[in-house]
């Protein structure tokens, strides 16, 4: 019975990763239909695809924001991604808190930062995040193959963009997006 746990387990995490890859490979074959996106809205489109998981977690949004130049789909995948990901390495925070905060920036781009207060990570790990099935926190601890986030820049990387992160242990952890403004669309 203990074998069979086991293969059972082995075979539900590799259904995990065949999805996440296909999801990789969708992103990176569908059509792109760029158009200008409220930020505001397409944030509160990702709360709401949390669902009840994201119940009791403060999400503060900083209003205004700019708009983006984006696939409004694959953005609300991403933005999705991005908050699913911060909800499940602070809910052991006491109240669990997500700050959204964007600005214009230089030659028309738009910085956005998604801020978490959950356990972080080794900042200097950072660039490993953003692979297919990399992990920097043990899978007992938290659940998840480690494709959220490489889908995450496979998304922004069909924009144009760019995503990173900074974090410290115990500290959270910061998403920084680099993306288009929609002024550039004209």
């Amino acid at each position: 019975l203990e074998f069979l746990a086991t293969m059972e387990a082995s075979a539900r995490r590799m259904g995990l990763m065949i999805d996440g890859l296909q999801a990789i490979s969708r992103v990176g074959r569908a059509p792109l239909r760029l158009q200008a996106v409220d930020l505001p809205a397409a944030m509160e489109q990702a709360r709401t695809a949390l669902g009840s998981a994201g119940r009791g977690v403060q999400l503060d949004i900083a209003a205004p924001m700019p708009a983006v130049l984006a696939d409004p789909g694959l953005l609300a995948e991403l933005l999705a991604q991005v908050l699913a990901n911060a909800l499940k390495f602070s809910r052991a925070a006491a109240p669990p808190c997500i700050a959204v905060h964007a600005d214009a920036a230089a030659a028309g781009r738009v910085r956005i930062t998604v801020r978490d207060n959950g356990v972080g990570f080794d900042g200097t790990r950072a660039q490993h995040l953003f692979g297919v099935f990399q992990r920097l926190h043990r899978e007992a601890d938290f659940e998840g193959v480690g494709a959220g986030l490489a889908l995450c820049r496979a998304i922004a990387q069909r924009h144009g963009a760019s995503i990173s992160a900074t974090a410290r242990p115990g500290a959270g952890c910061t998403i920084h997006l680099d993306w288009p403004g929609a002024a550039r669309s004209g």
